[in-house]
């Protein structure tokens, strides 16, 4: 069984939709409105992922920081209307795997997060993988993926 994600946004609807994306896929959402317990969250649930909405809950690259030095093995996915943030070009550059544009695109999640457990030796890789699908990989050296024989850039 797949290890939680923990989803953090003030947005309640937001937070529902996520975890219906989520669930729908078989992945277990734990969900929170603040970064208030994230750190136990994390470590209460051995979660691997965690997806922040960059616009409703309040953070700072010292949060990150200390996120990745306590779990250096999870996966940030942030979430924002915005495409630029300043105050958080540490965060972005050395933390956050992965920024999606809102509103989040389902499908564009649900590739990130495969690629995430794909790359994690131990986990379950989804259904697409079990059916046959081509096999996606990310090479975040040089911004690129691919899937099957296909390459794109990020």
């Amino acid at each position: 069984m797949r290890k939680p994600i923990v989803v953090v946004s003030s947005d309640e609807i937001e937070l529902a939709e996520l975890s219906r994306t989520l669930e729908g896929q078989s992945y277990r959402a734990v969900v929170s409105l603040s970064t208030e317990r994230l750190e136990a969250l994390l470590h209460e649930h051995g979660s691997l992922v965690m997806v922040l909405d960059l616009d409703t809950v309040p953070v700072d690259n010292r949060l990150f920081r200390e996120i990745k030095e306590r779990n250096p093995t999870v996966h940030i996915v942030a979430i924002s209307a915005h495409s630029f943030h300043p105050e958080l070009k540490e965060a972005i550059v050395s933390h956050i795997d992965v920024c999606l544009s809102k509103p989040t695109n389902r499908d564009e999640l649900l590739f990130w997060l495969k690629s995430i457990f794909q790359d994690r030796p131990g986990t379950e890789t989804g259904r697409n993988q079990e059916s046959g699908a081509k096999d996606t990989r990310i090479n975040r050296d040089s911004n690129r993926y691919s899937q099957g024989d296909e390459e794109m850039h990020k």
